[in-house]
């Protein structure tokens, strides 16, 4: 159980949540979808919408990060799609499902704001090795116009969410051309060095590239594994909730100690296309705002 010692005896440590809302790409070039997987997914209690609902009700907590290739699809569902089942090409019945999502969503982060991945999050690293660093760049700069376009509202700009939280530095010489100015990393990624020392607590760092320095935003990840833990029961969900808890204020209390200013914690997901639970994260983000050594 969580102990925390007198709130007038500590400073509370900034918490900043990363939020990404993406799925798999899979739609043909005649706009029909290849399954019922996102229709699934922006349907009421599906990964999407319980995402959407949980952000909504915490929208000025969280930090919205959107894949364009998803609110376009499903901007396009919302005129009526067609989608393959059983081998065959059906008209899908998803349509009104994934116009209150995007409605949803739209309404959140008019609020909030809302930065953008590389259209369809594409692998970056990958296509860079193989020769296709204008594929990168071009899904960099056209996703901001694409989903300003389906969510009514111009977007915060663009960022790149490494795989695995490592990014190699050709790959990101070509982000940075390309105009993404913030990628996000594990913390775990930005080791000690006799110039800068990385400790817990620190929350972004300066990575030098080709066209200027780049903001890399450190995840934590010890809180990434607590998210990233077994939530299928509600004993599994507590044990989950208990150990976010005990970890950030070990972290607040520990820098507090060392005389530490202006740290802060980045919470996110290990991917971005999580499966978040509302008894877990709706707690969570009450806390960030409550608890006495986080704010």
């Amino acid at each position: 159980v969580p102990w925390f010692p007198d709130e007038d005896d500590i400073e509370p440590l900034s918490l900043a949540w990363l939020w990404p809302l993406a799925s798999w790409p899979a739609v043909t070039s005649e706009g029909v979808l290849l399954d019922d997987q996102l229709p699934t997914e922006l349907a009421p209690s599906g990964r999407l919408e319980r995402l959407a609902s949980i952000g909504q009700r915490h929208q000025a907590t969280v930090s919205w990060i959107v894949d364009p290739s998803l609110v376009q699809t499903a901007e396009q569902m919302t005129r009526g799609y067609q989608v393959v089942r059983d081998g065959s090409i059906v008209v899908g019945d998803g349509d009104e499902d994934a116009s209150q999502w995007l409605d949803q969503v739209g309404q959140s982060t008019r609020v909030a704001g809302v930065a953008t991945l590389p259209y369809a999050d594409v692998d970056a690293s990958a296509l860079t090795r193989g020769g296709l660093s204008t594929d990168v760049v071009r899904a960099v700069t056209r996703g901001p116009r694409i989903a300003s376009a389906a969510l009514g509202d111009p977007t915060d700009g663009e960022v790149f969410w490494a795989p695995f939280g490592r990014l190699d530095q050709p790959t990101l010489n070509v982000l940075a051309s390309s105009g993404v100015r913030a990628v996000v990393l594990s913390a775990d990624a930005m080791p000690s060095t006799n110039e800068q020392e990385v400790v817990d607590g620190q929350a972004t760092a300066a990575l030098p590239t080709d066209s200027g320095a780049v903001t890399a935003v450190l995840t934590d990840p010890g809180l990434t594994r607590i998210l990233s833990q077994p939530q299928r029961t509600p004993g599994e969900v507590i044990v989950a909730r208990q150990q976010f808890l005990a970890e950030t204020a070990t972290v607040a209390q520990s820098l507090q100690e060392s005389k530490a200013t202006g740290r802060a914690l980045v919470a996110a997901p290990a991917s971005v296309r999580w499966d978040g639970v509302a008894s877990l994260l709706s707690p969570l983000l009450r806390a960030t705002r409550s608890a006495p050594w986080l704010q």
